[in-house]
Parts: C-alpha cells; sequence; structure tokens
C-alpha cells in the first residue's frame, strides 16, 4: 500500500543516530531501534541488515506493526577487525517509501593489562618445594570475551603457566600461576609473550635465581644382595651439603618396590642427613636401577644405583603321619610335629592362617604355647622365629570364667584362631608342633588343607609344596573335665609358722556315658616330688551316669620357681592307658606390695592450687602389715621435704579381708618447681616398695595450660575460672577470676581450702588410670590446630630442616631433628646422641634401646636447665610400633619400662595391679 506524504508523516522512527561508541573487536553490541504505527491501518517495516557483514546479527529484519503500536529492531554490531565504521542506513515502509538513519561505531582492540611486567623468583632460605610459584592477574578492559595462550618455545621451559591457556570474561579478571622449576643453570632470564585474539601480544619478563649448592651421597651404590620375596630390607645412605649454602633436595623418582624414609629436606652448610632405603621386593627378579635425587642450585643430578637379587625360599614341608590327628576326644588335645627346612640361602618368612580353626593352634617343639607378638632381637642360636600376628585392635584371645570357689580363674578356648608368622633362617630348619584341642563333636572327621603361604606371595601363587591335608574327628567324651589346664600364676611360698591357706582351684568331672563310671587321677612323674607342692583331693571315685563331682587341686609353693605337673586321667582302674592328661602349674613367689599404676602423675597447676590424685596399694601375700610410708626427704611417716601429703581414707592396714588400701596424695606449691621422686612403702621385713611420683607447678601459661583450658572462663563458670591479664610490659601472670592482684604482688590470693581443692583437682580423679587422665586432659587441651601451630613457628624459628609432619619428623632418622634442636635452642648438643654409623651394626632391639637412651640423656639434659618435663617420658618420643614393644604392649621383648615401670599384669575382676621392680632391702 502506497502511503501519501501526510500518512508518512504519522510513522515516527528513532533514535535517527545509532551510535555503539568504542567497542572491542569480537564483541556483541545491540542498540534498540524502534518505529511507531500512529495510523488506522497496519504497516510492514523492513531493515536491509545484510548490507553489511558487522550487522548480520540484527533482528528482526522486518515485521509489521498494528496501529497505534510500536515495533522494535534489535541492531547488532560486531566487528572482527579493528576500524571506525560509518553506515547510512534506512527502512521501508510497506516496501514503496524508505526513511533514513545512521550508524556510528569505532571497533577497538582487545586490552588485556598484566598486574606485573616483570617478576623475579628467589626460593626463601626454608622453602622444601623444588618448584617456586607466583600469581599473575590478567585483567580484560574490553567488553569483550579475550582468548589468551601463553607462547614457550623450551623443550624443557624453566617457567610454565597454569592455565597455559584460557579466556577472560568482559572487564573481568584471571589469576595465572607462574611456576618457576630450576634447571642447570643457577641464574634464569626469559621473556614471556602473551598472546591476545583480537589484541596486541604483552611481554612479561622473568627471572629468577637459586644459589650455587653441591651435594653427594656417602656410596654411589647399594647392593641389598639377595632378598627373599615379601620380606623387607633397608640400607642407610647419607647424603651431605658440600656447597657453599644450604640447599633443598628433593627424590624424584624411586625404582618400584624401594622406599625412601626422606624424600625431600632442607641441608644446611656442611650437614649430613641419613635417609633410610626399604626394599620390599614383590617378584623374583633382578632389581638394578637408579634413585635419582635433583639439587636446588646443583647442575647434575644425583644419581644412586640400586642392586638387589630377590628370590622365592625354597622350603621343604613336612609334617609326622600326614597330619591325621585320628580320633581326639573332646577336651583333650594331640600335638603333630611340623618340620620347615630351609634350604636356600636367605631367610624366609611365612604365614599360616588358622583365624577360621580356632581348635587347631601352633606351639614350640616343646608343646609350649606360642605367645609372642613382636620379633625378638637377631639370634645366630635359634633355627628361627614364630610368632603371632595380631591385629592392634584386638582383645586379648584368652577369656577367662570364675571357679567354682571363685578363688582363681582358668582360660577357655579362644573364639577365634591365630595368624602366625614362621621365620626361619637360612639353611636351617625349624620344628614346631600343629595341636588340635577339640571343643565340641564332629559329626564325621574333619578334613582341610593347611597351607602355608610365603610373605608376599598370593596365595593362589603358593607352591603345592607347602600344603599338607589335615584330618581330625573329634569325639565325645566318656568323662568330661571343666578344664585340662590349671594355671595358678605366681603365689606366696608358704612359710613355716603361717596360718595361711592353700591356693586352691577346683574342676569338675561329668560322666557322659551310661552306667557307673570308674576314674583315677595319677601323677605321671611321682618321682618329682611334688605330692605336697601340689595336692588333688579327691583323687578317684565313680561316678554314676550324668553325674558331676568337684575336684580340688592345692598349691603349696615352697620356693621361689616355677613348677609343673601333669596329672593322667585313668578309666575303669585301667592306669597303663591313660584317657587323658590334666596340666598344672604355678610359680613361687615372696609377699609383695603391688601398685595399681606404674608411676603417679599429678596434674600440673598454678601455684598454690592443689593437685590431687589416688592410686591403690595391693596386698601380695601379707596376712596382716600396718603399711609404713616414707616420702622424699623425710623420714617413716614423717612429712618430707617435697609439698606432698599422703592420707588412707580407709585406714593403712592390710590383710586378707583388706586385700587393697586407698592412698589419696595431694601437693601444692608455693614457689615453681618441677620434680620426680619416689614414695616408699615398706613390709614387716624391710622390704621396701616404690611407686614414682611427678609434679609441676608454675603459674606460667605455657605450663599451666592444660589446667587452664580444663577450666571455663570465669562468666561461664560462676566466677570459677581463671583468666590471663598482663600489667604493664611485664610477662603475664595467672590470676583467679575476679580476684585483682595486690600491689606489688605477683601471686594470686588463695580462697578456701574447700575452693581451691575442688578447683585444683579439677580432674577425673575417679579414674584409677593416670595415663588415661593425662591423656583425657592432652587432647583437650593440644588439638591438632594447636599442634598444627605448633609445627609452623617451629618451622620457622627452630627447625634448620621444615617438616611437614610435625610427629614424623622428630621420630624418623632416630630422632636427629628433636637433638639438633635442642642443640640449637641450648647452645651445645645434649649427652648421649646416637652415632648413625654405629646403628648400622646393631639390631633392631639394640637400635631402639639405643634411641630410648638417647632420649633419657636428652630430657634429663633440659631438666637440668629448667625445663618443667616430669610427665614427659622417653619412650614417648619413639615410633608407635617402637612404643609398644618397649612398654610391653605386645609380648616378646619383655621388660617392660625397666625396674621403675615393669609391663602391668591384670587379672580379670581386680584392679590392675603393677609389680614396680625387684623386691629391695634396706
Amino acid at each position: 500500500m502506497v502511503l501519501s506524504p501526510k500518512d508518512i508523516v504519522h510513522v515516527a522512527y528513532g533514535p535517527r543516530v545509532l551510535d555503539f561508541g568504542k567497542v572491542s573487536v569480537f564483541s556483541t553490541n545491540v542498540k534498540s531501534f524502534c518505529v511507531q504505527n500512529n495510523l488506522k491501518s497496519h504497516i510492514q517495516v523492513r531493515i536491509p541488515v545484510s548490507i553489511r557483514e558487522e550487522l548480520k546479527h540484527s533482528f528482526p529484519a522486518s515485521q509489521v506493526i498494528p496501529p497505534g503500536q510500536t515495533g522494535g529492531f534489535d541492531i547488532t554490531f560486531k566487528s572482527d577487525s579493528e576500524q571506525t565504521f560509518t553506515q547510512a542506513m534506512w527502512f521501508q515502509l510497506n516496501e514503496n517509501h524508505k526513511l533514513k538513519f545512521l550508524l556510528l561505531a569505532e571497533a577497538i582492540p582487545i586490552d588485556v593489562g598484566l598486574s606485573q611486567e616483570k617478576m623475579d623468583f628467589r626460593f626463601n632460605d626454608y622453602v622444601l618445594d623444588p618448584t617456586l610459584t607466583q600469581n599473575l592477574t590478567l585483567t580484560n578492559n574490553g567488553n569483550s570475551e579475550a582468548a589468551f595462550n601463553w607462547v614457550v618455545d623450551d623443550k624443557e621451559p624453566v617457567f610454565t603457566f597454569n592455565p597455559a591457556a584460557d579466556t577472560i570474561p568482559p572487564h573481568g579478571q584471571r589469576n595465572v600461576d607462574i611456576i618457576y622449576t630450576p634447571q642447570q643453570s643457577n641464574e634464569s632470564s626469559y621473556t614471556a609473550l602473551l598472546e591476545v585474539r583480537g589484541g596486541p601480544t604483552k611481554k612479561l619478563l622473568l627471572t629468577g635465581s637459586v644459589q650455587e649448592a653441591k651435594c653427594a651421597f656417602s656410596t654411589q651404590k647399594i647392593d641389598f644382595g639377595s632378598v627373599a620375596v615379601g620380606s623387607f630390607v633397608q640400607k642407610v645412605v647419607t647424603i651431605k651439603s658440600l656447597g657453599p649454602n644450604s640447599t633443598v633436595f628433593t627424590i624424584n623418582s624411586l625404582p618400584p618396590g624401594i622406599t625412601a624414609s626422606v624424600m625431600r629436606s632442607r641441608l644446611a652448610v656442611n650437614q649430613s642427613l641419613d635417609i633410610t632405603i626399604t626394599l620390599r621386593p614383590t617378584q623374583a627378579a633382578v632389581i638394578q636401577s637408579q634413585i635419582v635425587c635433583s639439587v636446588r642450585g646443583m647442575k647434575t643430578q644425583l644419581k644412586l644405583a640400586v642392586k638387589a637379587d630377590p628370590k622365592i625360599p625354597q622350603i621343604d614341608f613336612r609334617a609326622d603321619e600326614g597330619l591325621d590327628f585320628g580320633k581326639v576326644i573332646v577336651g583333650t588335645r594331640e600335638y603333630r610335629t611340623l618340620r620347615l627346612v630351609n634350604n636356600g640361602t636367605i631367610p624366609a618368612t611365612l604365614l599360616l592362617d588358622l583365624t577360621m580353626i580356632p581348635d587347631f593352634t601352633l606351639t614350640d617343639a616343646e608343646h609350649k604355647a606360642i605367645e609372642n607378638t613382636a620379633e625378638p632381637e637377631d639370634d645366630d642360636n635359634r633355627d628361627g622365629v614364630i610368632m603371632v600376628c595380631r591385629d592392634d585392635n584386638d582383645e586379648d584371645d584368652e577369656s577367662f570364667e570364675d571357679i567354682d570357689d571363685g578363688s582363681s580363674d582358668g582360660p577357655l578356648n579362644a573364639k577365634k584362631g591365630h595368624q602366625y608368622k614362621l621365620i626361619v633362617k637360612e639353611k636351617r630348619a625349624l620344628t614346631c608342633c600343629l595341636t588340635f584341642t577339640p571343643t565340641t563333636v564332629t559329626q564325621q572327621p574333619h578334613t582341610f588343607p593347611l597351607l602355608l603361604s610365603l610373605l608376599g606371595i598370593p596365595v593362589s601363587e603358593t607352591s603345592h609344596d607347602l600344603m599338607k591335608q589335615v584330618t581330625a574327628e573329634a569325639l565325645k567324651p566318656r568323662l568330661v573335665l571343666s578344664h585340662t589346664v590349671i594355671d595358678f600364676g605366681s603365689r606366696v611360698v608358704m612359710k613355716e609358722g603361717t596360718s595361711k591357706a592353700a591356693n586352691t582351684i577346683s574342676f569338675r568331672l561329668t560322666n557322659e556315658v551310661e552306667g557307673d563310671l570308674e576314674w583315677d587321677l595319677v601323677p605321671s612323674d611321682p618321682s618329682l616330688g611334688l605330692s605336697e607342692i601340689f595336692r588333688v583331693s579327691p583323687n578317684s571315685g565313680t561316678l554314676s551316669s550324668g553325674h558331676t563331682t568337684s575336684v580340688q587341686v592345692s598349691f603349696s609353693p615352697a620356693e621361689v620357681k616355677p613348677y609343673q605337673m601333669k596329672v593322667g586321667v585313668c578309666l575303669e582302674g585301667n592306669r597303663e592307658a591313660k584317657y587323658m592328661d590334666i596340666f598344672i602349674s604355678g610359680q613361687g613367689a615372696n609377699p609383695a606390695l603391688t601398685f595399681d599404676r606404674r608411676e603417679v602423675i599429678m596434674p600440673t597447676v598454678p601455684l598454690e592450687v592443689v593437685s590431687k590424685s589416688t592410686f591403690v596399694v595391693n596386698n601380695e601375700g601379707y596376712e596382716s602389715l600396718d603399711l609404713k610410708w616414707r616420702l622424699p626427704g623425710g623420714k617413716w611417716n614423717e612429712q618430707g621435704s617435697l609439698p606432698i601429703s599422703l592420707s588412707f581414707p580407709d585406714g593403712s592396714v592390710l590383710s586378707h579381708h583388706h586385700p587393697q588400701v586407698v592412698v589419696d596424695v595431694t601437693c601444692v606449691a608455693k614457689k615453681p618447681m618441677s620434680f620426680t621422686a619416689s614414695i616408699d612403702f615398706s613390709d614387716d621385713e624391710d622390704g621396701i616398695f616404690s611407686i614414682p611420683i611427678s609434679f609441676a607447678s608454675d603459674n606460667s601459661v605455657l605450663t599451666a595450660y592444660p589446667y587452664l583450658a580444663t577450666h571455663k572462663p570465669a562468666e561461664a563458670n560462676n566466677g570459677n575460672g581463671y583468666a590471663i591479664s598482663s600489667e604493664n610490659d611485664r610477662k603475664p601472670l595467672v590470676f583467679k577470676a575476679g580476684e585483682e592482684s595486690s600491689d606489688g604482688n605477683t601471686t594470686p590470693k588463695l580462697r578456701s581450702e574447700a575452693a581451691r581443692s575442688h578447683a585444683g583437682s579439677g580432674y577425673d580423679t575417679d579414674q584409677t588410670n593416670t595415663y588415661k587422665i593425662t591423656d583425657k586432659l592432652n587432647r583437650k587441651a593440644f588439638t591438632k590446630k594447636n599442634a598444627e601451630r605448633l609445627k609452623n613457628w617451629l618451622n620457622q624459628n627452630v627447625f634448620q630442616d621444615a617438616v611437614e609432619d610435625l610427629v614424623l619428623g622428630i621420630t624418623s632418622v632416630h630422632g636427629k631433628l628433636f637433638v639438633e634442636t635442642i642443640e640449637q635452642l641450648a647452645g651445645r648438643p645434649p649427652p648421649g646422641i646416637v652415632k648413625s654409623e654405629k646403628l648400622t651394626q646393631m639390631n633392631r632391639r639394640d637400635i631402639v634401646m639405643a634411641e630410648l637412651k638417647q632420649y633419657e640423656d636428652s630430657i634429663a639434659f633440659l631438666k637440668g636447665w629448667g625445663a618443667m618435663l616430669v610427665d614427659v617420658r622417653a619412650e614417648y618420643m619413639l615410633k608407635f610400633e617402637d612404643f609398644q614393644r618397649i612398654t610391653g604392649v605386645y609380648k616378646g621383648w619383655g621388660g617392660g619400662l625397666g625396674a621403675s615401670a615393669p609391663t602391668p599384669q591384670t587379672k580379670p575382676g581386680e584392679r590392675g595391679k603393677v609389680r614396680m621392680g625387684e623386691r629391695k632391702f634396706g
């Protein structure tokens, strides 16, 4: 439809000039263009946007506008090149009339700014990382997305970028990590190019430098020789700094099956560091490889040749009678001998899993139970070692039940069997016994394969030569015994003139067959003369079908020594053929006093605050004894020179009817002090039994921190808490909340005795285990966050070599970091430092004992300089597995903590008893 000039006047449009201004190339820019229809009829409007490439994204190209309505057009401008854009545009009405408007734009390059134009990389002396990273910020000043990439020409670039290519949003930022990896040259300089799509290339000057360094290994080659597959062997190699500057080394690569105790560390000038290299081969293949180590500031890498010849041990497995146990009566034992012959030139370690068949166990050649769970020290006179593989979380495998008279305890079979580790030395033969102790009747003979597997080799790949077929059948007994093993344990020697009753244990006999059953109990070897030591009553009788009788065994030791006797059970008067055996044992011992803990560790408290604890003295064999006690520096039953007080809330007399005495101990100090002393107790025969006591008191925040951490602030604890305050430039003092220090007085005032005692105990004094109390306090006072802060402070201010794990750093390399730290703080080394060259000549036990002695001397050295370390023990510094062995948590080494802290010996139903060393006479 053709419009008249008057009609065209009623069509309004605008803006007449669309100016996009300055825009970035590749950006998409949109402005609105409107046409208003004031006519009474519809109009068609079309804009020819296709006349320019930059406008092709405009929309819509055409539309019909109803009367009285406004039509909108999105004019889109996008340029792929830098230019000044001017375009006379028009739109057509009903395809007959053209109306003009103007488009203007200036397309400019994308501008990406760098936060820095020059970056210099220099390692801090305590940075252990092999690389150094700095951050660069890229800013896009344009209104289009900026795609960028870094140009790197070198095959092994010193500087790398992360990300190397990316995009930046309009008017946004992107952070780039620039990583400096020193190569052979100590000085590096490089101009990096940043290419931006649609913008100019930017330059960034990068420089890096490291101090010249030189290191060397103590040897060029480690030869492990022949090693059993699945075992592990360790060698110690020393790396030493030979250059003029401190440096950091990093072990880059290790051959398969090889680990290093230190993968990265700092070396000061002329400093040496021992690295333990551990080989755990998984297959029988010769190892000839290298350990590659990079040293910061050293042009060449250190290489350490490694050679080993892993072999599969050659074991000849022999067994008596084909391991056919035949028919065994429930409750009795039958043995079959196993003989393992190592024909090879390397020790062999084998595993035997009996966890699913608890009726079968291993014993030694003398039919003694296997109890040790830790490898003992080397002994060339032994053919091998048998040990129990026990999970740390497992409870003791022996359970107990009360005997008829409640006087003792009898062992029952464990519900779960054991896994055993057998170590056979080269060219030796190890003999042991497989023991069958049936607990239930089997309907048919039980047959299963007994499989010995070499450590580190999958069971599926184990040789069939290490497998034997086991056959056994458990028969219903004619006579059932409640116990076939009776162990009295340690009992006091009977003396003339005493009225002490003999120690007794009862067991039951039950007739399980129809008809009467005649029985006799006959000592296997009457010539041993044990009839007066072990008495069995009655020793014969007749039982009706289904009836039960009780037999009492008494033990009256005459000397301090072990006693053992085997009693045969005979039926129907036939003493030539024993039905089964009963094993009776006991240990004669002198009367003694024992305690419910190794030592008394008093809670550390501020000055003039009462610290309280409780322990128990146990009677071990005295008919009646009024305890005499002696405090450090004092006489018997009198106050000593140290601020220790004892009280006996239930009296101090021990007897058969009163076998325990509770002792309350309190300490309160008016001046800073720290001590470890002994409280002595005496019997009527001048036997002295001592228990160590440790106490510390100070107003130092660090010393008293466990106490402060367990007391809430005053406002949350009704005024009973503590607060830390300072006065002028003086060090912080500890004050009771709500109290003020008097002029010139640095000691806080005391409240009432009752309030002091309550605040001073502040701990769960109902617990009888000192270590549980200490552990509870430490867990609350010393959190993981606190340990991390301590590590960071030590790394920055004390340690020559920063550590990532504080505990691992202190316990590794035989405590070298611990000793070096003491030397740095004290100005001289502590005594008794372990020499690494001597350790290589020691066995495992001697190494641990040498480390323990080193820590004892170091702690004593610190105490001599005033360190309050009364609750710190040398064994705490050991590795956890060594700590378990040395404290007697695992059997096998024995000895516990020495005479001052032996291994606890507890019995069910009783409070823990600990014998504090040997009996001594004064």
